[in-house]
Formats: C-alpha cells, sequence, structure tokens
C-alpha cells in the first residue's frame, strides 16, 4: 500500500521482480489496474470489466528488480489519495505463471511453467472489447473442468465444454475449447490472430 504523488514513482519494496501487478486506487472508484510481463508496461488491462487493452503511458511504466514504476495517471497514482497493489512472480515455489497464446478457434492444449497441476486459471482476450474474464477452479465444482465462472460479473458457475473442452489441467498444459460468442463474451475466439492472457495459479486451497 502508499499514498499517491504529483510525480512518478518507484516501488522497491516487494523484494523481487514482479511479472503481474494488480493497482487499486482506494479513494476513488477507479477501475483495477492490471499490468503483466507478457504484455509489457503501460499495456493496462481491468479485471472488472471488458474493456480491451489500452497503452497509457501515465500508469505502470516499468516492472523494476524490486517492484515497479508508475506515473502520474490518476488511477495509479493521484497525489494524497491511497493505493494497494498486489504483485506476483513467475515461479514454481510462488505457484504463479502468466501465459500469453493467439486464439486459434480449435481446442487445442497450452503448456504452462508450473510443474505442477494449477488450481486456478483466469483467461481473457485482450485486444477486444466485450470480452469477459474466464475463470476455473479446482473446488467450483464435482467436475470443474466441466465450468467456469467470469471474473468481472455476478454471474453463477455455468456448465460448458467449450471453455475447457471439459479436460482437466496437468502439471504441463491446460486446455481451452471453442468458444465463441457467449453473451457477447468470448474465450477463445473463432477467428484466429487474436490473443490471449492466461495467469495459472496453483493454490493450497
Amino acid at each position: 500500500t502508499g499514498d499517491g504523488a504529483t510525480n512518478a514513482q518507484t516501488f522497491s519494496g516487494t523484494t523481487m521482480s514482479p511479472n503481474l501487478v494488480w493497482i487499486k486506487n482506494r479513494d476513488a472508484t477507479d477501475i483495477n489496474c492490471l499490468f503483466d510481463t507478457v504484455r509489457g508496461a503501460t499495456e493496462l488491462i481491468s479485471s472488472n470489466d471488458g474493456d480491451a487493452e489500452v497503452t497509457d503511458a501515465d500508469t505502470l511504466t516499468s516492472f523494476d528488480a524490486n517492484g515497479f514504476t508508475v506515473d502520474t495517471d490518476v488511477k495509479v497514482n493521484t497525489n494524497t489519495e491511497k493505493y494497494v497493489s498486489w504483485n506476483w512472480n513467475e515461479s514454481v515455489t510462488a505457484g504463479f505463471d502468466a501465459v500469453g497464446y493467439t486464439g486459434t478457434g480449435v481446442a487445442r492444449t497450452v503448456a504452462h511453467n508450473l510443474g505442477v497441476v494449477p488450481h486456478f486459471m483466469c483467461v481473457r482476450r485482450y485486444l477486444s472489447d466485450g470480452d469477459s474474464w474466464r475463470v476455473y477452479h479446482h473446488k467450483n465444482t464435482a467436475a470443474p473442468e466441466t465450468d467456469y465462472l467470469a471474473l468481472n460479473t455476478t454471474a453463477a458457475t455455468a456448465d460448458s465444454n467449450l471453455m475447457w473442452n471439459d479436460t482437466l489441467p496437468d502439471a504441463s498444459n491446460f486446455t481451452v475449447g471453442t468458444a465463441g460468442s457467449i453473451t457477447s463474451v468470448q474465450l477463445n475466439n473463432s477467428t484466429t490472430g487474436n490473443d490471449m492472457l492466461t495467469t495459472v495459479i496453483t493454490i493450497d486451497s
């Protein structure tokens, strides 16, 4: 946590170089701001809406050896306002991996680097408006490979083989299905060449 300022700020208390930085202004209704090393600094996407990625040069400007640097955009750095950031580093020990891949329109496996079976995954097509974060959790239902949640909506768990192709992830790969437009949101679009971002996490619960 920390206070905003009138100038760019560098935060160096994470003790690691983060691969995913999630920032929220605690004093305002600004969006949740997510930045990752798959897409690069200044590339902003939010966890609470379906808007496409935007390039915003005044937000997070670098991933540093022990933290990150932000410029003066009000969503990440307003003078006297309080902020919180959550930071993840890609490693087996941390149980976190950020994976980028390009949609093909057919069911497929995508490699991850955890070395263990992931318990939690969020997948988002980030270059298109109107797409939700699709969520897998190993305790969501008795058969979690058949179901999904949407991170940025209040919708209940839904069943669809188009999401994970009814296939459990393993220690090397996860599977995505052929989901096209589902109530105006998509996981793996039916046209090639659209980029996806996946956060893959293993947890003990």
